[in-house]
């Protein structure tokens, strides 16, 4: 177990909290686990559950800057739009949980089809073994060896985070995301690249 697994395990258990902590003024508090970012001066962590309305609906964090929060429906409200309000450290840790960041909405709650997006992270023995005992009778038992543990290396300005997930409707796929410190001192996620190591779908149409 490396550190990244470490950190990725702290990380759900603070959204987990966070989620049951609904209504709260803020959520900047998540960034107490993610301790190698933070927010810009005047700036706040909200964050919009999944509403239980139309076809489905997925959660993600926004920022609020100077009071003013972003209305819902508008591009600001997806995840990538948070990063040029923080500060993330320029590290390999630092990469790695801005991965985690750019994934939370894969772990929050969704509704409907917003259930499509969802992903089990395998940070440690235990998830592996939740995982077995309460997946699907057809899904495939995985073992703690067949899931590589998540890795950054650096690739001249960026730094390429690798993490394994399984998804119902994809299977267990290892993950490659590139994070970019730009010149300004903002991060940019740059589009994620997926390898399916064992493959699987549910056969669920929502």
């Amino acid at each position: 177990m490396n550190a990244y697994n470490t950190k990725g395990k702290q990380f759900i258990g603070a959204i987990n909290e966070l989620v049951k902590d609904e209504g709260r003024e803020n959520y900047d508090v998540l960034f107490e686990t993610l301790n190698s970012i933070s927010l810009k001066d005047g700036v706040h962590l909200g964050l919009k559950l999944a509403s239980e309305r139309g076809l489905g609906d997925e959660s993600c964090f926004y920022t609020v800057k100077n009071g003013v929060a972003p209305s819902r429906g508008k591009e600001p409200l997806f995840i990538n739009a948070v990063f040029p309000d923080l500060k993330v450290e320029k590290s390999e840790m630092g990469a790695w949980q801005a991965y985690l960041l750019f994934v939370s909405p894969t772990i929050l709650p969704v509704f409907w089809h917003g259930g499509y997006i969802c992903r089990d992270y395998f940070f440690d023995a235990s998830d592996v073994d939740m995982f077995n005992q309460e997946s699907y009778e057809d899904t495939p038992e995985l073992s703690v060896d067949e899931i590589p543990e998540p890795s950054v290396a650096v690739e001249d300005d960026k730094y390429v985070v690798s993490c394994a997930y399984w998804n119902d409707w994809e299977g267990l796929v290892r993950e490659t995301v590139r994070v970019k410190f730009l010149k300004n001192g903002d991060v940019k996620i740059l589009v994620p690249k997926q390898k399916v190591l064992k493959r699987y779908n549910c056969g669920i149409c929502y």
